[in-house]
């Protein structure tokens, strides 16, 4: 323990030294409300200070399945074999690990004794069919006699056996055991200035290119084909949004054309250029995807929305996208088709604008009448409610509606262990490009109540789905290298000194603009770890990151 403490003496000083090659120790004078010390926020350290802990990095499904691997179980490839030159083998993954694959030869059925690892970096792997191609032997390994004869006693040759493995199987593609994605996780395939479609918020069957901006470990900062380039400047103009990779509004190049959907600006930026000028910028977005297309590995982890069963005029409460700290009532206003919908706040002012959404069954934050009721929480009266406090049965009887039956909301209530008083990382709803120090406050079913620390004006609490794609475990913001907004400190007015002892040379950390982004296997560790004690340059770079993107 008193190692430890050293250590992060030692952590917190760092940086904060005069140049000095004698080795001698230093007191060194220090504002306590510096900007350094702002810069040294460390999770371990904040949540040991309060004796609190951070929500399990099992319960963020979404981040768990964009540290998957690429390749898939059940896949197949071929080997080459180490004991016989030029010739190669049929092997099935049997699971990952990274950037390794554990392999099984065809022919072994479900027995395990002969599985080995390979590193998808540096094994000759390549697809099924790879060896056809390029005039290459497909045979069993020569020292592996009991796999030869296993398959001889079932067929006459090789190729008999392989047709019948072979057919109906998954091959591993080509693009992700050559070229530039080679190994990569799914994450990863989406690089900058990647296109895709993205569904219009304000109807489902309109969609629009956007041009990926920056890939934060998934998060990604779109912009849509027609506003400007692809490059990772200031949106002065709030253009610009976020989306989680795997959210369903975002789907391949060609998907509305291939589904008889309607290639069409997003409704609410439609009169900022004329049509020829969209047309001209989406021709130009079509013919460089296909010149460059995603890898369609990317979308395979989508969950496509179910059938519900809603219908016009019934209510229901929401957790507000347009006030996301309250939760209040809606009406369902349009049904589009089994599988979307359209809600709007309830608002009786007579000057009300209304405010709609599209949503699905699976749509974080909708709930049945009587919820919050339910569960001991306040809900926001409808504008221009005459009543002093509301009531849902009063309610429907004078507007002549329904409730939304309890069978239209998804049958999962759990709350993903999540659990009051412990600590994440979370996007600010009035500010997307932020990413905060929030704790939970209270859970009741699968709502959660995140107080947001050091955001600067504005909101400071709001309500998170546990099925929400904008929270993130501790840590996440590190192993991305993207800036945590972090707690306000309060300033010291008494200096204080800190004892450095000064090594016989020091070299300055770097402080780059922008920190490179760190491999899968690094941002995978730093997630799923128990944050440690950071040194003074990761510290250092990881606050003095890249751009946050569009506010």
């Amino acid at each position: 323990m008193q190692n430890r403490s050293h250590d992060r003496s030692l952590a917190r000083a760092a940086g904060r030294f005069h140049p000095s090659t004698n080795g001698k120790e230093e007191e060194i004078p220090t504002d306590g409300g510096s900007a350094e010390e702002e810069a040294e926020f460390n999770w371990e350290e904040y949540m040991e200070e309060s004796g609190t802990s951070a929500a399990p990095h099992t319960a963020f499904k979404h981040v768990e399945t964009s540290l998957r691997s690429s390749f898939q179980p059940g896949m197949k490839l071929e080997v080459a074999n180490r004991a016989g030159a030029d010739t190669y083998w049929v092997a099935t993954i049997v699971t990952t690990c990274g950037q390794l694959l554990l392999l099984r030869y065809c022919g072994y059925g479900a027995d395990r004794k002969a599985d080995f690892w390979c590193d998808v970096m540096t094994a000759e792997l390549h697809p099924v069919g790879w060896c056809t191609a390029n005039g290459k032997t497909l045979a069993p390994p020569q020292d592996n006699l009991y796999l030869r004869k296993a398959i001889k006693e079932k067929f006459s040759d090789w190729t008999d056996f392989l047709v019948q493995e072979l057919t109906g199987s998954r091959t591993a593609p080509a693009n992700l055991l050559e070229g530039p994605m080679r190994g990569k996780n799914t994450v990863d395939l989406v690089v900058e200035a990647s296109l895709m479609e993205v569904r219009d918020p304000s109807s489902p069957a309109l969609y629009w290119p956007a041009r990926v901006v920056r890939n934060v470990g998934g998060r990604l900062w779109l912009r849509y084909v027609g506003l400007g380039g692809g490059g990772g400047d200031e949106d002065p103009q709030g253009r610009d949004f976020w989306l989680f990779y795997l959210d369903t509004r975002l789907r391949p190049l060609g998907w509305a054309s291939e589904n008889s959907l309607s290639l069409e600006p997003p409704t609410e930026l439609r009169s900022l250029k004329s049509a020829p000028e969209w047309q001209e910028a989406l021709e130009a977005a079509q013919q460089e995807g296909q010149a460059k297309p995603l890898p369609l590995e990317v979308f395979k982890d989508h969950t496509d929305p179910p059938r519900h069963s809603f219908s016009t005029g019934m209510k229901l409460e929401m957790v507000s996208p347009w006030k996301p700290q309250c939760i209040c009532p809606v009406s369902v206003t349009k049904v589009y088709d089994e599988f979307y919908f359209q809600v709007t706040a309830d608002d009786l002012s007579p000057e009300a604008t209304p405010a709609s959404l599209v949503c699905s069954a699976l749509t974080p934050g909708i709930l049945p009448v009587q919820w919050s009721l339910k569960q001991g929480v306040g809900m926001e009266r409808p504008g221009g409610y005459a009543g002093q406090d509301f009531d849902w049965a009063d309610y429907l009887k004078h507007s002549g509606t329904e409730a939304a039956p309890d069978t239209c909301f998804p049958d999962e209530w759990k709350n993903r262990d999540f659990s009051k008083d412990t600590w994440l990382e979370a996007v600010n709803p009035l500010v997307p490009s932020e990413v905060c120090v929030a704790k939970v406050t209270q859970v009741k079913g699968r709502l959660m109540w995140l107080r947001l620390e050091g955001v600067s004006k504005g909101l400071s609490e709001c309500i998170a789905d546990v099925e929400s794609m904008d929270i993130f475990p501790v840590g996440w913001c590190e192993a991305n290298g993207y800036t945590l907004t972090t707690p306000h400190k309060p300033v010291c007015q008494n200096q204080k000194k800190i004892a450095v002892v000064q090594p016989e040379k020091q070299l300055a950390p770097p402080h780059p603009s922008r920190p490179p982004p760190p491999t899968p296997a690094r941002r995978s560790a730093l997630i799923q770890a128990r944050p440690t004690v950071a040194t003074a340059a990761q510290r250092s770079s990881s606050t003095t990151g890249a751009s946050r993107g569009p506010t």
